[in-house]
């Protein structure tokens, strides 16, 4: 069977991959979304999805665009689904 015979046989099917081992300090987007992000005590909103800027990824959270960066970011707690920013390091 040739190649292009192969991966025909393939479509429609589901196309899994196997997680790899991630540092720390490194999260998947799909662990982002839905991560209520507030700056303090303060509400900001909810990440709808992680896009790639061309200098870094950002949370795209309602009309704003949070940076990934360490400036702008104070912590992440995946399992508590919360992201507290600097909002000071957001430009409006």
């Amino acid at each position: 069977m040739a190649k292009r015979e192969h991966a025909e046989a393939l479509r429609g099917l589901d196309l899994e991959v196997e997680g790899g081992s991630l540092e720390e300090g490194e999260f998947w987007a799909s662990d982002l979304a839905g991560c209520v992000v507030v700056d303090g005590t303060r509400d900001v909103g909810v990440v709808t999805r992680m896009i790639a800027l061309p200098s870094c990824e950002a949370l795209e959270v309602g009309d704003l665009l949070i940076p990934m960066v360490r400036d702008a970011i104070r912590s992440i707690d995946v399992a508590a689904r919360r992201i507290d920013v600097d909002m000071g390091f957001v430009e409006p």
